[in-house]
């Protein structure tokens, strides 16, 4: 009760935030139907789902800010927006018999190896993460927490942005490799020429936005 009230939650709303939670942690149960759906060659499905379910989560969260509804309900507008994609990809394997899983036949040694698999990515996210909040970090040492949250709002939409190029060029991936192994030589040109697209594209929208920036950020 005391933590609940110095955080400006009443004990149910604490309560409804920690069940979302464990809500969103369950989803991990389903989220190897994502690979599943991957590694059977849907993988624009697969981004297709994720964008459905960023579309809702957004929508939803403006919506509850609007109506101006407690942070229970913008959390389960959070939980079923990121939900979304896993409980997809789910359906359609199941659905489609691409995979059964069976696990009662899981070994304890795949387990075990599975475990291990994942420990060093999540390593490898958790370094992802700390170098991305560095610098909001940083900037809140220095300068406060009101620069802070302006920086991470600009994080924000720069990783947004580069999570949809990502979506862009994905389901391209499988390409580069045929290409690459028909004609290693044509691959390199054609990489070099993207290259030089994608950096030429860069500087005509970098360069103004730079020049520019005394006028929209003038502190």
């Amino acid at each position: 009760q005391t933590h609940a009230s110095g955080t400006g939650l009443t004990s149910g709303q604490v309560i409804g935030l920690v069940a979302l939670g464990g809500v969103l942690v369950s989803t991990m149960i389903i989220r190897p139907f994502e690979s599943v759906l991957i590694g059977s060659g849907h993988l624009a499905l697969n981004i297709t789902n994720q964008v459905a379910g960023n579309v809702m989560r957004t929508v939803t969260v403006v919506v509850a800010c609007v109506a101006d509804q407690g942070v229970v309900t913008i959390a389960v507008a959070e939980t079923v927006g990121l939900s979304l994609g896993p409980i997809l990809a789910t359906i359609y394997v199941t659905r489609n018999r691409i995979a059964i899983v069976r696990f009662m036949e899981m070994s304890v040694k795949s387990v075990r190896g599975l475990f291990r698999y994942s420990l060093k990515t999540f390593a490898v996210d958790i370094v992802g993460v700390g170098a991305l909040s560095a610098g909001t970090i940083m900037v809140g040492v220095i300068s406060g927490p009101a620069p802070a949250a302006f920086f991470a709002l600009a994080m924000k939409v720069y990783n947004g942005a580069g999570q949809v190029i990502n979506w862009a060029t994905a389901p391209a991936l499988p390409v580069f490799s045929q290409i690459w192994h028909k004609d290693p030589a044509a691959s390199r040109v054609l990489v070099k020429d993207l290259l030089t697209t994608v950096s030429t594209v860069s500087t005509i929208c970098l360069v103004p936005l730079a020049l520019s920036s005394p006028v929209w950020m003038p502190h």
